[in-house]
């Protein structure tokens, strides 16, 4: 695997898009295939318009591993044809009592200020600023709202995953499984929330707590229990629960061991757990704050990875194992910002990996505008976005300032090049 990954730097974005998106349907199919007996409980529980837009979201979206993005290249090679925004992320609240030690939270200083001078941390969207941000995308198919924080000690978070999916919205969002009820069980299950991430760090007590300060690791898997006993007893394939571990210095050793932990879930629950049970492994983000969490595995320790996976009847995705520049794909290959990032505040970036720079002010200052201030629609259509959009894609083209430095794609290459654009 890390073979493969490194054969990128020799390779043209062209043909790398090429070979990747010829996988892209067949990718599609298999996702659908794997979701036959949600496809099939969605159509017959909701109805065929919500099992139609769960196919799209499949073939449509790329992120988050829900779909294959399979006409993306069309919006690589031709960035004017995007449409308007069918998917968005939104950061509703920027407030948590657990302090993990890899997150940006935990880091960010005490006299940190959004740009009309309230304090960032402990904010939260009302219910009307939820529907006043999605009534902007009528047409919208899939949302992550997640944030810098913990979704549920916003009260009204639970009430906007219903509003969105009485729209028939696809709504997937990560959770620290902490701050958990019963009540929010029961209320998950019957909107019909798509999939939850519950981010578990370690595999043991000890190791667990280290990590995510303040937590407490029987409980958060108490209240997965609790999530999976309510889809039984309400008898829905819905949400389906995925794991995402952060393998970092401190939990190396644990990842192994967490697959099994997983899997004696879906042994001991079987498809009430998901109908593909699924671990997400992504790298820790590395600062000068957490350098010392940084952990490369070798190609060695990864295929042991996918091996537990494969023995233990569990999908896993190991992103992003390498740190070096030249392992990721060309920042031309990115179509990421057809998914447009909304901040707490309203202000609007292109994609949630510019969150992943760990700088606010930064965010802020190069935003293309605030939708509480501007319609959407004026703020995507506008001269800025629009070179934008074309920019970030043509690989001759200065690095647009928001893509400097990105966790996903290789800018640097292009970036000593052809500089950065510091008005786009």
């Amino acid at each position: 695997m890390m073979s493969d990954i490194r054969k990128i730097k020799n390779k043209t974005s062209f043909i790398l898009i090429a070979k990747d998106r010829l996988k892209a349907p067949f990718k599609a199919i298999d996702i659908c295939l794997k979701s036959k007996k949600t496809l099939k409980y969605i159509r017959k529980t909701y109805g065929w318009k919500r099992w139609f837009n769960t196919i799209l979201v499949y073939w449509y979206i790329s992120g988050e591993n829900v779909g294959a993005g399979v006409i993306d290249p069309i919006f690589k090679f031709f960035p004017s044809l995007c449409p308007y925004p069918l998917e968005v992320e939104l950061e509703h609240i920027t407030l948590c009592n657990v302090n993990c030690v890899q997150c940006e939270y935990s880091r960010w200083d005490p006299q940190l200020k959004l740009p009309n001078g309230k304090p960032y941390k402990g904010q939260m969207m009302s219910l009307d600023q939820y529907k006043h941000i999605y009534e902007e995308f009528p047409k919208l198919i899939w949302t992550n709202p997640t944030g810098e924080g913990s979704p549920f000690l916003n009260k009204d978070f639970i009430k906007a995953v219903e509003y969105l999916k009485k729209r028939n919205v696809y709504v997937c969002f990560s959770c620290e499984g902490f701050n958990w009820n019963h009540e929010i069980s029961e209320r998950v299950v019957k909107a019909g929330v798509d999939k939850i991430w519950f981010s578990i760090d370690g595999a043991t007590k000890e190791t667990y707590q280290k990590i995510r300060v303040g937590s407490n690791f029987d409980k958060v898997w108490e209240n997965v229990i609790d999530l999976i006993e309510e889809k039984k007893k309400q008898k829905s394939m819905l949400p389906q629960i995925v794991f995402h571990f952060t393998p970092m210095s401190i939990n190396r050793h644990e990842l192994l061991k967490f697959i099994d932990l997983v899997a004696d879930l879906k042994d001991k629950y079987g498809i009430w757990v998901s109908e593909h049970v699924t671990i997400d492994f992504q790298q820790v983000l590395v600062s000068e704050k957490t350098k010392h969490l940084k952990y490369e595995p070798t190609t060695e320790e990864v295929d042991s990875v996918y091996k537990r996976g494969d023995k233990r009847g569990v999908e896993v995705f190991y992103q992003r194992p390498s740190y070096e520049e030249n392992t990721k794909p060309p920042g031309d290959c990115c179509v990421v910002w057809k998914e447009p990032y909304i901040l707490i505040n309203g202000d609007i970036v292109p994609c949630c990996a510019c969150i992943q720079r760990d700088n606010r002010p930064w965010l802020h200052k190069y935003t293309f505008g605030n939708i509480f201030k501007t319609p959407f629609k004026e703020i995507w259509n506008s001269t800025r976005y629009k070179k934008f959009r074309k920019m970030v894609v043509n690989p001759k083209a200065p690095v647009p300032i928001l893509c400097q430095g990105c966790t996903v794609f290789n800018f640097e290459n292009r970036r000593k090049k052809y500089g950065i654009s510091k008005d786009v």
